[in-house]
């Protein structure tokens, strides 16, 4: 199924990331930027997930992908300015 893709895309983010070498626990936060599909979502159901993707089509797919949880559709910059609309 398509959920099965995302979660094995997930772990294969994990090895190549080497997140396989950090022990998560219960309640363990992870911060997605650039957070795309939520592909990390789906790597240890014991942690926290927030996921922030700028693009608002891809928030789209984020947000279909992920239900109830933490995702904010902005971009993150060093400042307050605009960085273009």
């Amino acid at each position: 199924t398509y959920f099965d893709g995302l979660k094995n895309r997930g772990k294969k983010l994990f090895s190549i990331y080497l997140l396989k070498n950090i022990n998560f626990e219960i309640n363990d936060t992870i911060i997605d930027i650039g957070a795309n599909n939520g592909d990390f979502f789906y790597v240890d159901n014991k942690i926290n997930y927030y996921g922030i993707e700028p693009s608002p089509t891809i928030f789209g797919n984020l947000s279909h992908n992920i239900k109830n949880k933490n995702l904010l559709n902005i971009a993150m910059w060093k400042s307050e300015e605009k960085v273009m609309k």
